[in-house]
Order: structure tokens, then sequence, then C-alpha cells
């Protein structure tokens, strides 16, 4: 697994998920769980996202969040 994206929130995260989702890609949104545990605005490095997403779907992934990742600061 490879890092592909942080997402800049939880509701992103599920989104992008989503879209992975749909298209098939293997993945893993490292951290989901223990942002789970603080929902809501409390975000901090603590609660942060990592999509890891597998070698033989990352590029077909990078096309996916293409839009995501241009937004990103």
């Amino acid at each position: 697994m490879t890092p592909l994206y942080t997402p800049q929130s939880t509701s992103e995260a599920t989104v992008i998920a989503a879209l992975l989702d749909a298209h098939s890609v293997r993945y893993i949104m490292q951290g989901a769980a223990f942002s789970a545990m603080y929902p809501g605005s409390f975000s901090t490095a603590l609660n942060e996202c990592t999509l890891l997403v597998a070698e033989e779907d990352l590029e077909f992934a990078r096309q996916l969040l293409e839009p995501f990742m241009q937004d990103a600061p």
C-alpha cells in the first residue's frame, strides 16, 4: 500500500471511500477508526486520516482523486 492523499475532513474521507469502492479500488483509510473517537470539529494530527492505495490501483486512484488533490492546500 502506498500513501496517496490526506483528506481534509471526515466527510471528504467518506466521499473518497465511496468513490474508490464504486470503482473497486483497493485501499485503506489509515487512522479512520481513531477519527471516529473524536468526531466533529475536533481536528488535529491525532485524528488525521491517510489514504493508502494498492500499488496496482495507484495510477487509476490518482485519476479519480485528481479533483480532490487540486483543491488541497
